[in-house]
């Protein structure tokens, strides 16, 4: 049997801060993500961040399906 492709959608909203000095990672940003499927959302200070969440979010119909 052959595995299902995972396709999962995600919102992302990029707000850079007005006013602030850039950092050395570039100028300040508030992030929020949305996992359509599911409703949760996170909001968070780092591209890093959010990508985490997104991995997060990709995992749970795999967890759910091994339990």
């Amino acid at each position: 049997m052959t595995e299902q492709p995972l396709i999962a959608s995600f919102v992302v909203r990029l707000l850079r801060v007005e006013g602030t000095r850039p950092g050395p990672n570039g100028p300040p940003l508030r992030v929020l993500v949305r996992h359509v499927q599911t409703g949760q959302e996170m909001r968070c200070l780092r591209l890093e961040d959010a990508m985490a969440f997104m991995e997060h979010c990709l995992q749970l119909p795999r967890k759910a399906e091994s339990e």
